[in-house]
Order: structure tokens, then C-alpha cells, then sequence
């Protein structure tokens, strides 16, 4: 009976929704989900951040990954230590500005 209490919750949520006027885009954004197979790579040529908290302040250790043609992909690992009296949005925005450029 676990099919029919979830069907029975669509038919109630919709029925629901269209008497809210709710937005069909937004329903549809909702319950998006992309093809087995199909899944967005998003670590691709990108920056990826860790941020850890340290005794005064913070390490960053932040992943670049590149296309090498020769092994395939390229990745590159540093770390930046942030003193807990600069300003981490600024000292991040810092790290992001210099890597961009090195590209």
C-alpha cells in the first residue's frame, strides 16, 4: 500500500499547488532530475575549496583542475593560511584572482 500513500500524497500536493497558484517552471526546476549517465561533471577545469579552521585563523587548501593533454587530467593541491585577523571573503576572493590569472 506504500504506492498508493505516495500517489495519494502527488494528487493531494498538486491539487494543493494549483489552488495556491504556485508556479509550473518552479515545479518543474523542482522535480528535475538528469538521466542516469547524464550526471553534470562540475569539478572540470574548476577551483575546488576546503576551508579548515586552525588555532588562529584558517588553512585553505584549494584543488586546481586542469586539462593536460598528456595524463589526461591535472590536479594541483595548495594551501594558504589565513590569519584569524584578515578578512577571509577578501582573502578568498585574493586566491580565486591569482589562480584565474596563472590560467
Amino acid at each position: 500500500m506504500k504506492w498508493f500513500d505516495r500517489w495519494f500524497q502527488r494528487q493531494c500536493r498538486k491539487a494543493w499547488d494549483s489552488a495556491q497558484g504556485s508556479d509550473p517552471i518552479e515545479e518543474t526546476i523542482k522535480n528535475w532530475r538528469p538521466a542516469p549517465g547524464l550526471q553534470p561533471n562540475l569539478n572540470r577545469d574548476g577551483i575546488r575549496f576546503q576551508i579548515h579552521r586552525a588555532v588562529g585563523g584558517y588553512v585553505v587548501e584549494y584543488y586546481d583542475h586542469t586539462k593536460n593533454t598528456s595524463v589526461g587530467m591535472d590536479y594541483t593541491n595548495q594551501l594558504q593560511i589565513i590569519p584569524e585577523d584578515a578578512d577571509l571573503g577578501q582573502e578568498l576572493s585574493k586566491i580565486i584572482m591569482m589562480e584565474t590569472l596563472k590560467q
